[in-house]
C-alpha cells in the first residue's frame, strides 16, 4: 500500500534516518506514543517529550493491519518504507496534554487536528538517498566540532534573527564552553514568523563580524516548529545533544507561543529531565563530558 506524505513528514523520515531524532529508528507506535504523552518518555524509560507520528487517511488507516509494509511517497514518488507494528488514533485529549491547551488558536494545536486522526507506527527507512545530500547529520557536525578542538558545545535554538538578549546569552554560553552551535529552525513556522533567509543572514553577518573566530558553527535544522513549550524545549534539547552538543540553552518561553506557557516553564521541565537527555550522548571529540554537568538551562 501506498501513502502520501506531505512536507514535514518527510521531513520527520530524513530525520529519523540520519539519526538527529534518536533514540527514534520510525514513527512511535502505540505502546510508544502511550508513554510519550502520558509520561514524556518512550516505552523503554528514555526521555523523549513529543510524539513523532505518522497520520494516514481513514480509508487506508482500516486496512492497514500489524506486519504490512508501506511505501510512502512524496511528490508523486516513492521515498521511504514503513514497517507497521501498531495502528492507534490521537484524541484531543491527546492533544490537549500535549500542549496544554486545545484552544485552536494556538497553532500547533490547529495544525495537529488539521491531521489525521489515524497514526500508524513502526520502524522506518529511507529509499531515496539523495534526500541525505543537504540534510543535517550528526556525524558532520561531531566532525566539525572536533575538527575545531572543542570538547564542550552549546547549542543554541532559534526560530528569529539575533538580538542583544541573544547575543548576551550567545556570550555567556562562550564563557562556558568551547565553542557555540548556533543551530535555527528553517522548516514550517507559523504565519508572521521570520524567513530563513532573513534569520540565516543575520546570524552570518553577526559570525563574520563580531563573534571570536573559530569559535563558531552555524547550521540550519530543517524540522517544523510544533509550539509546544517546555515538551519542546526538552525535544530540542535532545536533537542538540545528538548533533553533539555537551550543553544546551533554553531561552524564556522556550518554543511557547502567545501566552500558553510560563516564561520559565521550559526551565523547570528541563531541569527535571536533564541527567537522562545527556546520560546517553555520544559525542566524545577530546575528554568525556560528565552527564552531572553536561546540561545548563
Amino acid at each position: 500500500m501506498t501513502v502520501t506524505i506531505n512536507e514535514e513528514t518527510l521531513q520527520d523520515v530524513i530525520n529519523i534516518e540520519t539519526g538527529l531524532l534518536a533514540p527514534l529508528t520510525g514513527f512511535m507506535g502505540a505502546e510508544d506514543f502511550r508513554s510519550v504523552v502520558d509520561c514524556c518518555r518512550l516505552a523503554d524509560g528514555q526521555v523523549f517529550p513529543l510524539p513523532i507520528t505518522l497520520d494516514v487517511p481513514e480509508e487506508q488507516f482500516v486496512d492497514i493491519q500489524p506486519g504490512h509494509t508501506l511505501t510512502l511517497e512524496h511528490g508523486g514518488a516513492p521515498v521511504a518504507e514503513l514497517d507497521v507494528e501498531s495502528k492507534f488514533r490521537m484524541t484531543d485529549g491527546d492533544i490537549e496534554t500535549v500542549f496544554r491547551t486545545g484552544e485552536n488558536a494556538h497553532p500547533g494545536v490547529r495544525k495537529e487536528r488539521e491531521r489525521s486522526a489515524c497514526r500508524v507506527g513502526g520502524p522506518v527507512r529511507l529509499t531515496d538517498r539523495s534526500l541525505l545530500t543537504d540534510a543535517l547529520k550528526p556525524e558532520d557536525t561531531k566532525l566539525a566540532f572536533g575538527e575545531k578542538g572543542w570538547n564542550t558545545v552549546v547549542g543554541f535554538q532559534t526560530r528569529n534573527p539575533i538580538h542583544k538578549a541573544h547575543e548576551h546569552i550567545q556570550r555567556i554560553g562562550l564563557e562556558v564552553c568551547d565553542g557555540l552551535f548556533i543551530n535555527p529552525i528553517v522548516g514550517w513556522k507559523k504565519t508572521g514568523d521570520f524567513t530563513e533567509e532573513a534569520v540565516m543572514a543575520a546570524y552570518h553577518r553577526m559570525i563574520e563580524e563580531f563573534y571570536p573566530k573559530n569559535r563558531v558553527h552555524i547550521a540550519g535544522l530543517k524540522t517544523q516548529m510544533r509550539y509546544a513549550g517546555p515538551r519542546e524545549a526538552v525535544f530540542h534539547a535532545i536533537i542538540r545533544r545528538n548533533l553533539g552538543c555537551t550543553h544546551f540553552i533554553i531561552g524564556r518561553d522556550h518554543a511557547g507561543v502567545g501566552g500558553y506557557y510560563g516564561a520559565y516553564d521550559a526551565h523547570a521541565l528541563a531541569r527535571v529531565r536533564r541527567s537522562r537527555i545527556w546520560a546517553s550522548s555520544s559525542f566524545s571529540p577530546g575528554s568525556p563530558i560528565s552527564a552531572k554537568n553536561a546540561a545548563r538551562s
